[in-house]
């Protein structure tokens, strides 16, 4: 009897045991459930602040703009009460006759980063013509909204400058910027009062097709007439009938001024070459030729049309998929149509203007590491980089990154990408993907063969 209770004694402990080891478990159990709901209900509660934070963000974007739009609508219907001829100069300057095209709605992109950049480029002429007393210089001036403030710059040189005689004695225009020409012909007369009165400056337009689009001209008939333009420069047209006559001919150097899409990068054997990268109708045939007549060539851009990616990646990360040959799909899909690049030979002398940020701006690293590399390879009297705060031109910018962004990359599918880590402002990140690439690439090939 004794062994029986003795085991009756254990048993019950065993049981015991075993129930205090399940209401233990049970216990566990339950605890981590509640952790795990509670750890669900804090990132609900996070997301939800996310999302709160973002519409706040969003918001305010909004009613700064707002309050932007308010200011210039009052500021302008003052200016029009003041002067109503007003009207006529602010669209000139602001390029907004154009509002109905590719060229117009790219008009406000870097609207004033693109005046700093002509301002530098045009000082530079002035050296020229300071620095080479008895050289004559023809400026063959692409289209684009880049190159729009340019001719607003020249204008107010012929007008104001110091140096406008030399600009009317020594100076000649080249153009397919039909925007540009237009603003010439308005503000660059020799008498602004005088209705007749003609271009204080010897310019011609590249004759072709007009392309309403980006408000240029292109065709075969331009590529023709200008792949003669150092012909054209000593005719008598250019130099009047008396100089043709002389034994000594006029000396003219040709300065390319030339923009892209973007600036694309290419590294070959540890040395970095810039270029810039086109599409659409004629522009690369146009860019390449205005590269190939030009003794020297001025690559003008703003800081974020550089990028560290090669014109293969910025195609990849657009989606641009059509090459610009095709060109029954690309007239019928213009918005995938592949950039090409338009290569500044190694022989020839490229200059680069651009402009860097401030510390603290979003892309002040790509700036700093920009600069750096072009000085490298390029330099330092071959790179005119001008500081640029983005807050001073634009205070509600200060503190709102969705502004800022929006002001850096105002193309939304580009912007779009970048938030999702595709930032080919980053030397690292272009290195990954650009291997990443070429690997497929090798793959596909393989995969043919």
């Amino acid at each position: 009897m004794e062994g029986y209770k003795y085991l009756a004694m254990i048993a019950y402990a065993v049981a015991a045991a075993a129930g205090l080891i399940v209401v233990y478990f049970t216990w566990l159990i339950q605890r981590i459930k509640y952790q795990h709901v509670k750890l669900e209900k804090e990132i609900a509660q996070k997301k939800l602040q996310a999302i709160q934070d973002e519409g706040s963000n969003r918001m305010n974007v909004l009613n700064e703009t707002s309050k932007i739009t308010t200011e210039i609508s009052e500021s302008i219907s003052q200016k029009l009460i003041e002067n109503p001829s007003w009207l006529d100069r602010f669209m000139d300057e602001t390029g907004v006759t154009y509002s109905a095209s590719v060229y117009g709605k790219r008009i406000g992109h870097f609207f004033y980063e693109k005046r700093k950049i002509a301002e530098a480029a045009v000082d530079k002429v002035e050296e020229y013509l300071k620095s080479v007393p008895d050289k004559h210089f023809c400026l063959v001036i692409d289209s684009g909204t880049t190159l729009y403030p340019v001719f607003q710059e020249i204008s107010d040189r012929l007008r104001r400058g110091p140096m406008s005689k030399l600009w009317r004695e020594r100076i000649c225009i080249v153009t397919n910027n039909i925007p540009g020409i237009q603003y010439l012909m308005k503000n660059a007369k020799d008498n602004a009062n005088d209705d007749y009165s003609e271009i204080a400056i010897r310019c011609f337009i590249i004759p072709g097709k007009p392309l309403s689009v980006y408000a240029a001209i292109i065709g075969d008939e331009s590529i023709a007439w200008l792949s003669k333009l150092k012909e054209f420069l000593i005719s008598k047209d250019v130099i009047g009938i008396q100089n043709v006559t002389e034994d000594k001919p006029v000396e003219w150097t040709v300065l390319g001024f030339v923009t892209g899409n973007y600036i694309a990068r290419r590294v070959v054997d540890n040395r970095c070459y810039y270029f810039p990268v086109a599409r659409g109708e004629g522009h690369v045939e146009m860019k390449r030729t205005m590269v190939a007549v030009s003794d020297e060539v001025f690559v003008l851009a703003p800081l974020m049309k550089f990028s560290f990616a090669s014109v293969d990646l910025l195609n990849r990360v657009n989606g641009f998929d059509i090459d610009r040959e095709d060109w029954q799909r690309a007239k019928h899909h213009p918005r995938r149509v592949k950039y090409a690049p338009i290569v500044v030979p190694d022989n020839k002398k490229c200059l680069f203007f651009s402009t860097r940020r401030s510390r603290d701006a979003i892309f002040h690293a790509f700036s700093h590491d920009l600069f750096v590399e072009l000085v490298r390879h390029y330099n330092a009297e071959r790179v005119v980089v001008r500081d640029f705060d983005i807050r001073y031109w634009n205070p509600a910018i200060e503190g709102n990154r969705h502004f800022e962004l929006a002001r850096e990359i105002p193309h939304d599918n580009l912007r779009d990408k970048y938030e999702k880590g595709m930032n080919i402002w980053d030397s690292q990140w272009v290195l990954d993907n650009e291997s990443e690439f070429s690997r497929n690439d090798r793959r596909a090939t393989a995969t043919m063969k």
